[in-house]
This record gives structure tokens, sequence and C-alpha cells, in this order.
């Protein structure tokens, strides 16, 4: 991602927009075997399309349910990912649902989380600066897109979700959402301040910095908190809502009407960031809690996909039926198949019902 810290600037939060997708790089063999399934219309929105991986794509493998520490965090090399993971988890009932203005009518049945997880250097980039967090036992994903240089990006992820993970096997497991969501967004922070402090101490790491964007799933809440521009998307019942703001430069100034849509797409401030780890010692993160139903599937990302892979097709390559290791690397060749200009990294996770 070509942008540090430098680019954080102070907050002068919109919906963004759907971005079109850029025209592909015409030395880019990446191929889809049906081109109108970038722009399907209504009718065929839901409708299972196929996809010709023509890229280099990982396997697929499955977690072992019996690491209770169980930690990824992937970092290819020369356009590949190490590996996609797989698993299968339950999200027990429990006195989760103790903050008001939620639904508190639900099955007490307990969930079960189902969830692939992949991150692809992109076509372009010879290093990975994106980073991943998985782990099932208690069914946290996280995911982190560094900037600062190949080597200053990986180590800003990397550090950002290995800090949310000690925090949380430091703390043990929260009993109720707003624990959880006091926990995490404490994690957040003090990873911001080694981000902040290694890079004042280390000249090679110097302007590094990260996003970040996590789902903790507790009971039938959904916990979701972020900075930066990595998205989280809910997909329920056919409708895609992004639960994310971006934290830009572009979505203030769309929000105060200094720029309109046609504008914003091809806007040079698009990827200033107005928060991100390491950009500033203080910043405020981003919480909102969400009720968990069987059916609702979420996608978490980094721009290296929604930059160039337009929402309509993030709704149907995310979405059912495809299960969510399909969903995963369907999503991955749509950004590879647009040109792969940056990292990308996609989460699925689909919850059912336990019964």
């Amino acid at each position: 991602m070509p942008r540090g810290p430098h680019d954080v600037t102070p907050e002068p939060t919109a919906v963004d927009p759907t971005r079109p997708a850029e025209e592909k790089d015409p030395g880019d063999s990446g191929l889809m075997d049906d081109t109108a399934a970038w722009t399907p219309p209504p009718t065929a929105m839901w409708e299972e399309i196929t996809v010709v991986t023509t890229h280099h794509l990982p396997e697929v493998r499955t977690q072992e349910p019996t690491a209770r520490d169980t930690l990824q965090v992937l970092e290819s090399k020369g356009g590949s990912a190490d590996g996609v993971l797989e698993w299968r988890s339950e999200i027990a009932a429990d006195a989760s649902d103790t903050l008001s203005g939620l639904e508190e009518d639900l099955d007490t049945a307990g969930l079960v989380a189902v969830g692939a997880a992949v991150t692809h250097a992109g076509l372009v980039r010879d290093g990975n600066e994106d980073a991943y967090l998985v782990w099932p036992e208690v069914n946290l994903a996280v995911v982190a897109d560094g900037m600062g240089g190949h080597q200053a990006g990986e180590v800003a992820s990397a550090l950002a979700v290995d800090h949310i993970r000690e925090t949380l096997v430091a703390s043990g497991t929260p009993t109720d959402t707003l624990d959880a969501q006091m926990l995490l967004v404490r994690a957040i922070r003090e990873a911001n301040d080694r981000i902040c402090a290694l890079s004042e101490t280390e000249a090679s790491l110097q302007g590094m910095g990260t996003t970040v964007v996590a789902l903790w799933m507790i009971g039938h809440k959904a916990l979701a908190v972020h900075v930066g521009d990595s998205r989280l998307y809910q997909i329920r019942d056919f409708e895609m809502t992004q639960i994310t703001r971006d934290h830009s430069l572009l979505n203030e100034l769309r929000k105060h009407g200094i720029v309109n849509e046609a504008q914003a797409a091809s806007d040079p401030r698009r990827h200033v960031l107005t928060r991100a780890l390491g950009g500033r010692s203080e910043f405020e993160a981003d919480a909102t809690v969400l009720d968990l139903r069987p059916g609702d599937r979420f996608v978490l990302c980094t721009d290296g996909l929604t930059d160039i892979v337009e929402d309509s097709v993030i709704r149907t390559f995310g979405g059912s039926p495809r299960p969510p290791s399909a969903a995963a690397h369907a999503l991955i060749e749509a950004a590879l198949t647009n040109g792969g200009k940056d990292n990308v990294t996609v989460v699925v996770v689909e919850v059912e019902s336990a019964d």
C-alpha cells in the first residue's frame, strides 16, 4: 500500500460508495469464464457464478481444532500466499447480551462459525504487508494492512495482530460483549503505542503503520472494531451492509460535499488516512455491536480488494451459495483479475445454527 503515517491527517464519515473497478492491465493473463459476472443484473445477483482460477492461489487447508492458541500471520512472497485457512467452531451461548438497543429475542441455542482466510501479495508488489489473525477457539478474526514500505509494513501489521493475541491470552475470555469491547480497544491502543515507539527507535522502520479491523463473535453478538480503511461487510438476507466506515480524507471530503461520487473514484487523496496505528499517539477506534443470526455472513478485507472490485461483486462472490472457502478464493481472484495492484487479504465467516 503506497502510503504511510505521514499520510495520516487530522479528521476534518460517510458510507463509502461502490468503487468502480479499474481497467485490467493488458499484460495480466487473469480471465473470468463469464465477464458479465462483474456487473450481474439484479435477477442474476445470487446465481452461482463459476470462477476459473487463472492465477496461482493457495490450496485450502482445514485448521485442526486442537490448538488453543491458533495464530495465523501469513507473509506472502513472490505473489502467492503460504496457505488458506479454513475452520469451523462453536459460538456458545453466554452472558454476552449486555448492551442496550439490540434485539434480545434471539434463540438461546448456540451458533456455529464457519470461516476461511486467505492473503495474497498481488501481481505487482514483491512482498505482502498484510497480516491476519484467526483464532477459532474464541471466534476472533483480525485483518491488518501494513504501510510504510515492504519491511516496515510487514512489521507493523504483524505487530498489531500479535499484540491483540497476546493481550487476549493474558486477559482470558471476557464475560460479555462490553468487556470484550474494552479489551479489544485497549489491545489496539497498546499496539499503536508499540508501533510508534519502534518506529522512533529503528531507522529502517520509521514511518510504518497499519490499519486494523476485527470481528469478535461472542454468544449472539458480533463485535466489530476498526481503525483505518480495511473493511467489514455483513451480508444478511441477500443485502450487504458496510459495517465499518473508512477513516480516510476522501470520506470526509465527500461527506462535506467537497467532491462528488464521480470525482471520488479517481481522486488521488483516496488513500490518505485520517486514522491508523502508528500515525499518532492518540486516536479513537470505532466499535460496533451487532446481533448474530444463522445465515449471517461477514467479509473482512483490505483495500487491495475494495479499491478495484465493486461492492456488487463483493456481495455476489462473498455471499451464498458459495461456502466461505470458495468465496474467499473468488474474491482474491476478482482482485487479481482486475490487476492485483496491491496486497489483498480476505476473511469470510458464516454463522450457522448449532442444531
